[in-house]
């Protein structure tokens, strides 16, 4: 007998091999993979993801329930390695898509929440912008 979650799981496939096999939605994960949008912070300039996009989502709710329950230095430790780890995610060229680098540059300069927060506004103002658009 079959249960509820097994057919649930077989929709789901289902569902995803309609998808596949669907050339406006290959051409729209294509066009997602392409979009990027350049951003400057000081003499740095990252190339980012233009989309902030589910696992993205996801990665920032688990980096807030992760501080959540910590306390003082625990968690801003857990906090800073978050956030290297979401910066590290957003950017495309090396080395920038290493949290070891945003920690890196964090022991020098200290102004990594400052661009975490500089590049997510930027984005932020991009999808308002498209959001005025359509």
């Amino acid at each position: 007998m079959t249960t509820e979650a097994e057919l649930e799981q077989q929709m789901d496939d289902k569902i995803q091999k309609m998808l596949d096999n669907n050339l406006q939605v290959q051409q729209l994960i294509t066009d997602k993979k392409k979009e990027t949008q350049t951003i400057t912070y000081g003499p740095l300039t990252l190339k980012v993801k233009a989309i902030i996009d589910r696992k993205m989502r996801r990665t920032l709710v688990r980096a807030q329930t992760a501080i959540t329950g910590k306390e003082g230095e625990e968690q801003v430790e857990v906090g800073e390695e978050q956030l290297y780890g979401l910066l590290a995610n957003l950017c495309i060229d090396e080395p920038f898509t290493h949290p070891s680098a945003w920690r890196s540059i964090d022991d020098q300069t200290g102004k990594v929440p400052d661009i975490f927060w500089h590049v997510m506004n930027k984005l932020m103002e991009t999808d308002d912008k498209i959001k005025k658009f359509r």
